[in-house]
């Protein structure tokens, strides 16, 4: 037998682009209240968002664009379309986030928005 067989290099794993500060920022479980009924977002490493919201979950995407002031955000609901609103963290722990309709144009300043805080898992 052949002692010294040489093993095949192990192929090393394509790193996935890094998240931005501000993506990392966001991911996790965020909680406040719009219009007085009580909002819960999640958002995952995977561009992955869920919202309850009057009962009803809701499921889709996210994408966050922080080179603009204030950052944009374009939120793609499975059921409900697109919503390119605006983005904003207050501090760590606190971001808020502009009202608007699935399908009109994103807005640029904020007048109303609601405030969510991080809910620590």
């Amino acid at each position: 037998a052949c002692a010294n067989q040489t093993q095949p290099p192990t192929p090393t794993p394509t790193p996935s682009p890094e998240p931005t500060p501000a993506e990392q920022g966001i991911y996790g479980r965020w909680g406040g209240v719009d219009n007085n009924n009580e909002v819960i977002m999640v958002f995952d490493g995977n561009g992955k968002v869920t919202m309850l919201y009057l009962g009803s979950l809701h499921g889709g995407t996210f994408k966050l664009n922080e080179q603009t002031t204030p950052m944009q955000l374009d939120l793609v609901w499975d059921e409900i379309g697109t919503v390119l609103t605006i983005l904003e963290f207050v501090d760590a722990d606190t971001i808020r986030i502009e009202n608007n309709a699935p399908g009109a144009a994103r807005v640029t300043t904020f007048s109303d928005f609601f405030t969510l805080k991080r809910i620590e898992e």
